[in-house]
C-alpha cells in the first residue's frame, strides 16, 4: 500500500488538563519539569507568515445600514490609537478594495475628460473653445457632490460611474452654445452679440435636453424596482451634476467665451 497517513499522538485529556499534570509527565524516566521550565501563555493556533513575517488576521463584518465608507475612518482611528509595540498593521478586505476601485475610477474620469477635450479640439480646430467647454465638468462634479451630501448618500463606486457619465453629458450644453456663437461670429457679429444671441437661441434646447435626462434618471435616483437602491447613488450624482452644471453653464461659459475672446484678440494683434 503506497498511501501515507499523518498520525498525531498525545496523552489522554486527564493528564494534560493543567500545567502541573504536564510537568509530572514522565519523559525518559524523569518528570518533564526536570528538563526545563514551562510557562502557561496564550499562543496562536496557527502561525501564518507573509513576506517572511508573522501575521495575525482580525476580521469583522458590517451590520446595520452603515457603509464601508462610513466605517473605514473609524476603524483607522481606533487602530491608530493602539500601542502596537513595534508591530505594524494593514487594513485590507473591502476597505482596501474600495480604495483601489476609487483610484481606478478617478483615473477613468481623468482619461474621459482628456479624450473629450481632444475630440472637441479636433472638431473646433482650436484649444481655447474646448477649454471653455471642459470647465463645465468640475461645475457638474460640484453639483453631484452637493446632491449626494443633501441626500445622505455615501460616495461609492456607482457614484463615480455617475460622474464619468456626466463628463460626456454636461459638455453638450457648452458645445451647443460655443458652436452656434462661432457660427454667428463667421456671419460678422461681434463676440458679445454672438454669445448673447447663442444663449437666447439655444436656451430652450439646452433646458429640454437637461430636463429629459434628469426626469429619466428620477426612477434610478429613488431606487425604484428590485435592487434599485444599488444604482440610486449613480442616478443622484447624474441628477445633481446635470442640474447644477446646466444652470452654471448658462453663466460661466458665456463669460469665459468673452474673456478668452479678448485674450485671442490681443494675441492676434501682438502677432
Amino acid at each position: 500500500n503506497a498511501e501515507e497517513y499523518d498520525v498525531n499522538l498525545r496523552y489522554p485529556e486527564e493528564y494534560r488538563n493543567s500545567l502541573s499534570d504536564i510537568n509530572a509527565t514522565v519523559v525518559n524516566g524523569m518528570p518533564l519539569e526536570s528538563w526545563g521550565t514551562f510557562n502557561e501563555e496564550l499562543i496562536p493556533k496557527n502561525i501564518v507568515r507573509r513576506d517572511q513575517t508573522r501575521v495575525v488576521t482580525i476580521s469583522g463584518s458590517i451590520s446595520g445600514t452603515r457603509t464601508i465608507g462610513q466605517i473605514a475612518p473609524e476603524v483607522e482611528r481606533v487602530v491608530s490609537e493602539f500601542d502596537m509595540q513595534g508591530c505594524r498593521y494593514e487594513i485590507e478586505g473591502q476597505i482596501s478594495d474600495q480604495e483601489e476601485t476609487f483610484q481606478g475610477l478617478f483615473i477613468a474620469i481623468l482619461v474621459a475628460t482628456i479624450l473629450v477635450y481632444m475630440v472637441m479640439a479636433s472638431q473646433f480646430e482650436s484649444l481655447l473653445e474646448p477649454f471653455i467647454i471642459i470647465i463645465t465638468v468640475p461645475l457638474a462634479v460640484s453639483g453631484a457632490i452637493y446632491m449626494l451630501a443633501i441626500t445622505g448618500t455615501s460616495f461609492s463606486a456607482l457614484s463615480f460611474i455617475g460622474l464619468i457619465m456626466l463628463v460626456g453629458i454636461i459638455v453638450n450644453n457648452g458645445i451647443v452654445l460655443v458652436d452656434y456663437a462661432n457660427q454667428l461670429l463667421d456671419r460678422g457679429k461681434s463676440r458679445k452679440e454672438a454669445i448673447v444671441e447663442a444663449g437666447r437661441t439655444r436656451l430652450r434646447p439646452i433646458l429640454m435636453t437637461a430636463a429629459t435626462t434628469v426626469l429619466a434618471m428620477i426612477p434610478v435616483a429613488i431606487g425604484a424596482g428590485e435592487g434599485g437602491q444599488l444604482y440610486a447613488p449613480m442616478g443622484r450624482a447624474v441628477i445633481g451634476g446635470l442640474s447644477v452644471g446646466t444652470f452654471l453653464t448658462l453663466f460661466v461659459v458665456p463669460a469665459l467665451y468673452l474673456v478668452f475672446g479678448k485674450f485671442r484678440k490681443a494675441q492676434e494683434v501682438s502677432e
